[in-house]
């Protein structure tokens, strides 16, 4: 990762730090009763990944997380993107965590629009069993839409290895680098510097 990117995480995470403080919030919010890193599985399917002990048809990587094509898609090029960090849900994770991911999920929903010709993108996040997540690790899906045709099941059918591939690679190939854009009228600087401010009071 580079130095750029690493000190945009950095200002990312003071702010939110920071704006938290100012509204009499903790540093870090709270986490579920029912969802917490303790209760974290090593051994779920996304971590076996993340350790290469899986194979997966990957379409991008950064030091914080990991994009690849769900085997099982409920349409072509559905894309999932997961944090890299021991987290299970939204309930267990800091803001940073779903910038992290969040950000790369708009660049594959950008680079999918063009690559599978859709008319929309579907974003799906799930939390838990009753909120219909189905492997205890942190992550979002980028399904591509055509309309008027309905997703396929989840879990259903296994897509061809050799179909993967080949929609893997056009994907990763059309995704753009994945670069922090100043947000408008506030410099990165004077962003920090407004961080440092609100971190130095009582």
């Amino acid at each position: 990762m580079s130095t750029v990117h690493h000190r945009r995480d950095n200002i990312f995470t003071k702010i939110l730090r920071a704006l938290r403080r100012l509204r009499g919030l903790p540093a870090a919010p709270p986490t579920s009763r029912r969802s917490s890193i303790s209760h974290y599985d090593p051994n779920n399917i996304f971590a076996r990944i993340l350790r290469g002990e899986i194979p997966c048809h990957k379409v991008y990587e950064d030091e914080n997380a990991l994009a690849f094509l769900d085997i099982w898609p409920r349409a072509p090029g559905h894309t999932v993107v997961l944090t890299k960090a021991p987290l299970r849900t939204i309930l267990d994770c800091e803001p940073e965590h779903l910038v992290q991911v969040m950000r790369i999920a708009q660049h594959i929903a950008r680079a999918a629009m063009q690559v599978f010709a859709v008319d929309g993108i579907t974003i799906q996040q799930c939390n838990e069993s009753a909120g219909a997540q189905t492997v205890p690790h942190l992550h979002v899906h980028v399904i591509p839409r055509i309309t008027g045709v309905p997703l396929k099941p989840p879990n259903g059918k296994t897509e061809k290895a050799e179909v993967l591939a080949d929609q893997a690679a056009r994907l990763a190939a059309a995704i753009k680098p994945v670069a922090f854009k100043e947000i408008p009228l506030f410099s990165r600087d004077a962003l920090l510097d407004y961080a440092r401010q609100i971190e130095r009071r009582p």
